[in-house]
């Protein structure tokens, strides 16, 4: 129910003709799908948390970008280090997320990196358990991620 009457229309009054009660179209499309509602608010609820620190994390960045910034100008680096510090905090965003299809992009972004390549079907088997290990073990698929980039690198001898 919404009390917002340019968002709504009004579908009822009660008998003291006080208070009109008001109906938005997402209302109902809720009532009539209440799988899919109940659905999309356990999603919801389960992300809130995560939301939460991720807009923690962006003010962050935005506390380190406005350092970052003066700072590459007068070194003459531009924006650059400013942009690989955003970067680097979405991506470990999406990698620790708890929405398994973010974790999956992300862990498919560092396979084709690591193979410099788009990943076949093949590696298909690797992002799946990588997304999977993460869910429940963010700190070893994290572990795991960065030891498959070190797979790439030229060794020293």
């Amino acid at each position: 129910m919404n009390r917002d009457v340019g968002k709504a229309y009004e579908i009822t009054r009660d008998d003291e003709h006080r208070t009109d009660v008001y109906v938005t179209k997402s209302s109902l499309k809720a009532v009539a799908s209440p799988k899919e509602t109940l659905d999309q608010w356990q999603n919801s609820a389960a992300l809130y948390g995560e939301n939460s620190r991720n807009t923690l994390d962006k003010l962050a960045d935005m506390l380190v970008v406005t350092v970052l910034l003066p700072l590459g100008a007068a070194l003459g680096a531009g924006t650059e280090s400013a942009r690989l510090q955003v970067a680097r905090t979405e991506f470990l965003q999406q990698l620790n997320s708890q929405d398994e299809s973010k974790r999956s992009a992300a862990v498919r972004a560092v396979l084709s990196g690591v193979a410099k390549k788009d990943l076949g079907l093949d590696a298909e088997a690797l992002v799946t358990r990588i997304t999977e290990l993460g869910a429940d073990h963010p700190d070893q698929a994290l572990r795991a991620m960065v030891l498959l980039t070190t797979l790439n690198k030229p060794t020293t001898r």
